[in-house]
């Protein structure tokens, strides 16, 4: 399952800086028992990159309640999140 914006989707705009210009950001966490290993820190590590990158992402509470709803269930598995600037020039 992907979410692109909180949505349910399958496709990134080609416009999109992370696709043409590695503009952003991302942490992969591993999911055991329904849980995100070590979260805090996954947390924290995206913060700081986006504020050393100056990309304007306000976002959290919104991610981290994405992030716990899309781990539920699993007894194993991985958690990629990603974090763009967007599309534009």
């Amino acid at each position: 399952m992907f979410l692109i914006n909180g949505r349910e989707q399958n496709l990134l705009a080609a416009s999109d800086r992370a696709t043409q210009f590695g503009d952003g950001c991302f942490t992969t966490a591993r999911i055991i028992d329904g849980e995100i290993c070590l979260f805090a820190a996954h947390l924290a590590r995206l913060q700081d990159a986006c504020q050393k990158l100056l990309i304007p992402f306000e976002q959290w509470p919104e991610l981290q309640d994405e992030m716990k709803i899309l781990a539920q269930g699993h007894a194993r598995g991985v958690l990629k999140v990603i974090i763009s600037r967007g599309s534009g020039g």
